[in-house]
């Protein structure tokens, strides 16, 4: 990837729909940072949410206070809440302004759950409005595609049958605010990528000191220009889902997508990380 993009979701709470810039409904808003062809910060973004080419706004996507990264350290803006409406997923895509099958490709963001449901709650990294990888949890009225809540990860949107599963799951909980930071190293002559997720890591000063929660080099998975949080609507057996999504980051390095500080060790750790994620919650309600 060439630059850096950054969407701290730092839009109104009101729904203003003359006005994208306060509209609570997310689609048709366009900030952040570095979401255009150079991904460069001092430069007009070229995309918006739910715009031309990516998959379109649907069910609820709601800005709302505060933001999840008050764990992590300082930030702006909110946080962007997805759920579906009856049987309408909630969900919005964005454009990245650029088309990246080179080198690696680094993202991060955090996310919490918002209910008890184990509908499919995810984030999907998309070539136009073709889904090649994401990575939540998942529930669908097919048989044998629940994962209980567990994070895992889908590849080209195929489902069960391209599901990575890690033999020692994390579940979603519900109101704990969790870091996912994943890379693509893309293979220059067409083969398969190798895709490695890293979930609540308890220190980000050495990569290389990580172990992946998925590592994957089973599929070949082309370019990636976009991005789509998404909850599930109301399937057989399941109510709707309901996830946020916060500090959504993209770059070339692992620096370059990880917030700071640098320590982040009780981030995503079960009840701890639950208990401040309420309390903070409570302080702004």
């Amino acid at each position: 990837m060439v630059g850096t993009a950054y969407e701290p979701f730092d839009y109104g709470t009101a729904v203003d729909a003359a006005n994208p810039t306060t509209d609570g409904n997310l689609a048709a808003n366009s900030g952040g940072f570095g979401f255009n062809a150079v991904g460069s910060s001092v430069l007009a973004n070229t995309t918006a949410w739910g715009g031309a080419g990516v998959p379109a706004q649907s069910g609820s996507t709601t800005i709302l206070s505060p933001s999840l990264s008050g764990l992590i350290g300082p930030s702006t803006g909110n946080r962007a809440a997805f759920e579906g409406v009856a049987a309408t997923g909630g969900t919005a895509g964005r454009g990245l302004g650029q088309s990246i099958d080179t080198g690696s490709l680094y993202f991060s963001y955090l996310t919490d759950r918002n209910t008890t449901s184990l509908r499919t709650v995810n984030f999907s990294l998309f070539t136009g409005t073709t889904e090649k990888f994401s990575f939540g949890q998942y529930g669908t009225a097919t048989a044998g595609t629940t994962t209980d809540g567990n994070f895992a990860g889908v590849f080209l949107n195929t489902n069960p049958g391209n599901l990575i599963t890690n033999p020692t799951p994390v579940n979603y909980g519900d109101n704990i605010t969790h870091l996912v930071i994943g890379r693509i190293d893309f293979n220059a002559s067409g083969s398969n990528e190798r895709v490695r997720v890293y979930l609540d890591p308890a220190s980000l000063s050495n990569e290389t000191a990580l172990t992946p929660y998925l590592d994957n080099s089973g599929f070949d998975i082309g370019a990636i220009d976009a991005f789509r949080p998404f909850a599930g609507g109301t399937a057989t057996g399941f109510a709707v889902g309901s996830g946020d999504f916060d500090e959504i980051r993209f770059g070339g390095t692992f620096a370059s997508v990880v917030p700071e500080p640098a320590s982040l060790g009780v981030l995503g750790m079960a009840a701890g990380a639950g208990l401040l994620s309420r309390r903070r919650r409570a302080r702004h309600g």
